[in-house]
């Protein structure tokens, strides 16, 4: 299989000019030539119970709700968009492929991507380990406990929970295939659009304001219509904190809702985040309305997310279409110790297992000084919990873009440099798609020169001042293996997979009183106050319920795009109550009260509008494993 694998890698090598791909059959090779272009979509929810901890903050001495769903962290009650999986297909047939994955959480482990590519093979019959590109959006708000490395990563993700991570690894497996089972005929549209206002630079420690506009664009058209889109930009997608206790897939969501609600029809959308490393939430040109008073967080959200869609939307106009693209990838691991990093000596970052907070402590935004001794003021990490000694790197070419993977959070001018040495191995390739928070999640990445300025990203650069520039040199020699121009010296062993435990089962408590409405909407809704209905449901580990708004005669309300308004979307949001408490003894049955809140106007004035109709809501409520969920309607209401 290896030498098969190797063969093909050699013939993809030679995509951009001439595809083709290669099997080894005995002592013969099978030259294969890319096929007619087909795509496919799929997504689903990530799940995650209400009330499991999430990922990305720092866990110690947090406090908050508790829920047998958490262990470390808080646990969560509210949720805003619920977090999803999203899978695109993009194929000429075995070789020629890209499975691009994306995932509502704040990284992914190089262990779930062999763990998924493993299970993908027995599905398919064949090994997708080049194609396969998964990725996070890097919401701080999705849900963690999926990570099984111990040591930091509970810290940062909370502990590893077997059962949930069965149920995650099953759902990401169907939603690729879904994705393969969606195939169809297509044509590919590349090009690059620009967005400004919506990130902002927050690393002013390299003595610059310094912001990279590029949003890469991949379009695909099926009969004619666009019906998929993924689309890059750089921005730490984070409006909910730690302790607002939300499930929720923050700015991403956003910026995938209202890029869909750009179009008159439904269209898979697909954000990629990309440099993201400094680049913080900016701000918003379309403006909010007076409506759903409370938290503003949601009032952010969509205003920026709708700033970003028209700027989109602008640049679809000038994509570049073919039905023949370039599609080829190319995946391999390098090592990441301090040999490979070259530090010399025993002073230079004297860290073996890599290291993190390395403060410089005369650090200013008023007056940034590089200082030199920082890599001496770190907190080394012992052996038994070291950061990962190997990274997952992938390039290749989808359509007219240059593909280059990052496995964390890299800053702008990483990036730039990065996708620079790219175009200057290939110069036909007039853009690169740079692909950050991918295949591994490893910490920050920065050239040299700025990791000693010091600030955040340089405490969260967890292998010292020389990992950025070496992932950016690895990422070339990588993308020269693709070529052919120059192999790899060796092979580098995967990390082993997590222990989890296929036969791990939670057991949903009993609900009490499943079904008994608690707090009825009014009979008539002045549009610009938020309003809630609470019914009484199930376990979480059961599912969130699903909220549908729907007209008075039980047909669907659409948003622009043509999809249901519901409660996994953006118009909503959920909290859940358990009575007893979490806290409290356990009890043979609790109550589970969830409530929906919404209002008769969005949150941004070119959002839904209720105002003059007759609506009722349509409720399906988990209840008991195996069974068909409940489903009731509300009475008929107003909105005036």
């Amino acid at each position: 299989m290896e030498v098969k694998r190797l063969l093909m890698a050699c013939v993809l090598a030679l995509a951009a000019c001439d595809p083709g791909a290669a099997d080894d059959v005995g002592s013969e090779t099978v030259v294969r030539e890319p096929g007619a272009f087909q795509a496919g979509f799929a997504s689903r929810r990530i799940p995650a119970p209400l009330g499991i901890g999430t990922g990305g903050f720092n866990g110690i001495g947090s406090g908050g709700p508790d829920s047998p769903y958490a262990q470390f962290f808080p646990a969560t009650n509210r949720l805003f968009g619920h977090p999803s999986i999203k899978a695109t297909v993009l194929s000429r047939g075995e070789g020629f492929e890209a499975i691009l994955v994306r995932l509502d959480t704040v990284g992914v482990f190089s262990e779930i991507r062999l763990d998924l590519a493993a299970r993908l093979q027995a599905e398919l019959g064949r090994d997708v380990s080049d194609e396969l590109l998964l990725m996070a959006t890097h919401t701080h708000a999705g849900p963690g406990r999926l990570s099984d490395r111990g040591g930091i990563f509970g810290v940062l993700v909370d502990v590893f929970f077997p059962a949930y991570y069965e149920r995650f690894m099953d759902a990401l497996v169907q939603t690729v295939l879904e994705a393969y089972d969606d195939l169809a005929p297509a044509e590919l549209g590349s090009g690059m659009g620009s967005s400004r206002m919506p990130h902002s630079d927050r690393r002013c420690e390299d003595g610059e304001t310094y912001t990279n506009d590029d949003v890469p664009i991949l379009a695909v058209r099926r009969d004619g219509m666009v019906d998929g889109l993924l689309f890059g930009f750089a921005v730490h997608p984070v409006i909910f904190g730690l302790q607002t206790y939300h499930l929720s897939q923050d700015l991403a969501g956003g910026l995938e809702y209202w890029v869909e609600d750009g179009f008159d029809h439904p269209v898979h959308v697909q954000y990629v985040n990309s440099w993201a490393g400094d680049m913080t939430v900016g701000e918003a040109t379309v403006k909010t309305t007076t409506a759903n008073a409370g938290d503003d967080r949601y009032a952010r959200t969509h205003a920026v997310g709708a700033t970003f869609a028209e700027d989109l939307h602008g640049a679809l106009e000038g994509l570049n279409w073919t039905s023949e693209p370039t599609l080829g990838l190319h995946t391999r691991r390098v090592p990441v110790d301090r040999e490979a990093l070259g530090y010399e000596g025993e002073d230079e970052f004297p860290y073996p297992y890599g290291g993190s907070q390395c403060q410089a402590p005369n650090a200013s935004c008023e007056s940034p000084t590089q200082d030199f001794s920082i890599d001496e003021q770190c907190i080394g990490f012992p052996g038994d919990t070291q950061w990962p000694d190997r990274a997952t790197l992938t390039v290749g070419q989808i359509g007219d873009f240059g593909i280059v993977t990052f496995p964390g959070e890299a800053v702008t001018r990483l990036a730039e440099a990065t996708m620079a040495a790219i175009q200057a191995e290939d110069p036909s390739l007039e853009h690169v798609f740079y692909m950050g928070y991918a295949q591994d999640y490893m910490g920050y990445g920065l050239l040299e020169e700025d990791w000693y300025y010091g600030g955040y990203e340089t405490e969260g650069g967890l292998w010292g001042p020389r990992f950025g520039p070496y992932l950016m040199e690895q990422s070339v020699a990588v993308f020269r293996d693709w070529k052919g121009t120059a192999p790899l010296p060796q092979a580098v062993e995967p990390l082993p997979l997590f222990e989890s435990d296929p036969s791990a089962v939670v057991v949903a408590e009993r609900a009490l009183k499943a079904g008994t409405v608690v707090a009825e909407l009014p009979s008539v809704l002045n549009a610009d106050d938020r309003v809630s209905f609470t019914v009484l449901g199930g376990d979480p580990w059961l599912g969130t319920p699903l909220v549908s708004l729907v007209h008075e005669d039980g047909s669907p309300v659409l948003r622009a795009n043509g999809t249901p308004v519901d409660s996994d979307g953006l118009y909503f949001d959920v909290s859940l109550e358990v009575t007893p408490t979490y806290e409290e003894a356990m009890p043979a049955e609790r109550t589970f009260a969830w409530t929906f809140s919404f209002s008769g106007r969005s949150h941004v004035s070119t959002g839904l509008d209720l105002t003059g109709g007759r609506y009722r809501l349509v409720a399906s409520l988990p209840i008991e494993e195996g069974l068909v969920p409940l489903v009731l309607e509300t009475a008929v209401f107003t909105v005036e």
